[in-house]
């Protein structure tokens, strides 16, 4: 081999080095933001698919809402939702909801699946094999998920009401499903009524204990709704209240 030739060889070698080297610092990099992301250190950044208004109205209210948004990937407002449901958010972090929806449902449904989001993501359990009565999705809520608390307010496990339960003891109708339900809808009555959850509870010991409870999700200076009026009934879900979105966060 001439003395070009090992010229040309060196300088492919050095360059394929410093290929790999770019490759390899590439991957880690990428590796290490995901690791961020998933230590839920760094935000996740929400895809929206939608109307701008709609667009808008997710990022605003994600925004002022504690978390900003964390563990959800996509919110798309879908025009042909199942007869059935108007929103739903997956295992893996994507959320819908119905397209069809008044333009202040959108935002009640948003941020009651955004309560879902802190009980299924925010809260778990260290899997060490105790498992309790309650259950996400047919996955097994483990002791130690901070949700327990809540849910054994009201629930023998995630379908079974404890014995005595009045309907005046959740914050809906809706909230009498699951337990699961009461946890979300009760996150989302305290952002969009919080006036009135506090008037409620007030007269109600169970009530008493979730407003609490969600209360301490939040700043002590969380306010985001103006105006709210209670009529004095429970409301068969937060989707039909009316009030006034102004977050002062």
């Amino acid at each position: 081999m001439s003395i070009r030739q090992s010229e040309w060889v060196l300088r492919g070698v050095r360059w394929g080095s410093m290929a790999l080297a770019f490759i390899a610092f590439t991957f880690l990099l990428y590796a290490f933001i995901e690791l961020l992301r998933f230590a839920n250190i760094l935000p996740r950044p929400v895809v929206c698919v939608g109307t701008s208004w709609e667009c808008g109205m997710t990022q605003q209210t994600m925004e002022a809402l504690p978390g900003h948004g964390k563990f959800i990937n996509t919110v798309t407002y879908r025009k042909d939702p199942p007869a059935n449901l108007a929103g739903y958010t997956s295992a893996r972090g994507d959320m819908w909801i119905s397209a069809k929806l008044e333009d202040v449902q959108k935002r009640t449904l948003l941020i009651h699946e955004y309560g879902h989001v802190v009980d299924f993501f925010h809260f778990t359990g260290k899997p060490r094999g105790v498992t309790s009565p309650f259950t996400v999705r047919y996955l097994p809520v483990f002791q130690g998920d901070p949700s327990l608390d809540f849910y054994t307010i009201s629930w023998v496990n995630t379908g079974t009401r404890k014995p005595g339960s009045a309907s005046e003891d959740f914050v809906t109708e809706y909230a009498r499903e699951t337990a699961v339900e009461d946890f979300a809808e009760s996150y989302a009555y305290y952002v969009v009524a919080k006036k009135s959850f506090e008037q409620r509870a007030a007269a109600n010991t169970v009530l008493r204990a979730k407003f609490d409870y969600v209360k301490s999700l939040f700043p002590v200076e969380f306010t985001a709704v103006d105006v709210h009026a209670w009529n004095g009934s429970v409301p068969l879900s937060t989707r039909d209240l009316s009030y006034q979105w102004n977050p002062e966060t």
